[in-house]
């Protein structure tokens, strides 16, 4: 398979590239599945990180880079790990993420947006995004009045201030119904023509993170459709 365009100039910069996953069967698998080539582990000193987003950090690690395509999307498939201490508590809160990175159309520019489900995160996690996003803001409930009562209980949304009355340019509330309804083990992140699909779990399963795939897919094309639709209509 060849690897995409966009992302190989930038892979000729990884420092510690392996040819063989070793004994993660689970890996090995989701590889096979899609014919991505990996690449294991990023020296954190790298200049160049292939995935971004939220979560990333001067503490996290990355183990896992993954890079392939997949039903016509080009993605990246990385596990990261970091820990986060919340004021007044001794214990770190520690997460394991696994991380799926769609491009998006060229054409698409979307503001940094974060679905977060509202019971996943402690409040080291928060109050780090929080310092790092300095303009999100948590929509209000009259600001997504028309999304399902079950999305405004399981998600929180966090976006700048200043395109707060855009969200349902982004994501649509039929299809955050379905969001909530088939895929509300993920978390999203959206950043200019980049979605990001969260799935916390120390050791997933293959078929988790197939699932993580066709939700990313499925999503990323929604996304593109809503977006377009809503700059046609200004």
């Amino acid at each position: 398979m060849q690897i995409p365009a966009r992302f190989r100039r930038t892979l000729q910069n990884l420092r510690d590239v392996r040819k063989y996953v070793g004994n993660n069967r689970t890996i090995r698998q989701f590889i096979q599945n899609y014919d991505m080539v990996y690449f294991g582990i990023v020296d954190p000193k790298d200049e160049v990180q292939l995935v971004r987003g939220i979560t990333m950090s001067t503490t996290k690690t990355d183990k896992h880079y993954c890079v392939g395509t997949a039903y016509g999307r080009d993605m990246i498939f990385v596990q990261r790990r970091d820990s986060f201490s919340a004021f007044g508590r001794s214990e770190r809160e520690v997460y394991h993420w696994n991380i799926l990175a769609i491009d998006l159309d060229d054409s698409i520019h979307l503001p940094h947006t974060f679905v977060e489900a509202k019971k996943r995160y402690g409040v080291g996690f928060r109050a780090a995004a929080a310092m790092r996003e300095r303009d999100w803001v948590e929509l209000p409930p009259h600001f997504i009045g028309e999304y399902s009562d079950k999305f405004r209980k399981t998600y929180a949304v966090h976006m700048p201030n200043s395109y707060a009355a855009s969200f349902w340019g982004i994501l649509a509330p039929v299809t955050a119904d379905q969001m909530v309804h088939y895929f509300d083990m993920f978390d999203y992140e959206l950043a200019d023509d980049t979605l990001y699909v969260y799935y916390l779990a120390k050791n997933p399963s293959v078929e988790k993170l197939d699932h993580m795939v066709k939700a990313g897919v499925w999503l990323a094309g929604e996304v593109e459709k809503t977006f377009m639709a809503s700059v046609s209509v200004v």
